[in-house]
């Protein structure tokens, strides 16, 4: 913390402050505004350069539903509280959701590559692209 503060100091900002402050004028108001501004934005670019970060979307399984984002969540929820309280019922509670979690996600997928196939019985092209997908 020290360089940012020497850094302040060092500021066109802090000499003006450092004056009388009877000497100043309505109209340096603005002036004040606009080098507080200046000063802060220099300042924090020069500690805590923004950076930019690259974030791809990922499309989410065809079978991914509500349902089971709301499971998620709940599991979550009991997880934190186990972690929390380290006591065996909250421990038993989160087991029940992360059990029901999986039972969701299975019979999700189970219905939609059933639905899939029996779509797709005739074409074999699509079939063999999911399965190779799956690989």
């Amino acid at each position: 913390m020290t360089s940012l503060n020497q850094d302040l100091a060092a500021t066109a900002l802090c000499e003006t402050c450092r004056g009388e402050p009877t000497n100043m004028l309505p109209e340096d108001v603005d002036a004040l505004a606009r080098d507080y501004n200046e000063t802060l934005s220099s300042l924090t670019n020069c500690h805590a350069p923004l950076k930019t970060k690259s974030v791809r979307a990922r499309a989410s399984a065809p079978w991914y539903n509500s349902e089971i984002d709301a499971a998620k969540r709940l599991r979550s929820k009991a997880e934190r509280i186990w972690r929390k309280s380290k006591l065996l019922s909250d421990f038993n509670q989160f087991k029940v959701k992360r059990n029901r979690v999986t039972y969701l996600m299975n019979e999700a997928r189970r219905t939609f590559y059933t639905n899939f196939i029996k779509e797709n019985s005739n074409n074999q092209g699509k079939l063999f692209r999911a399965v190779n997908k799956l690989l």
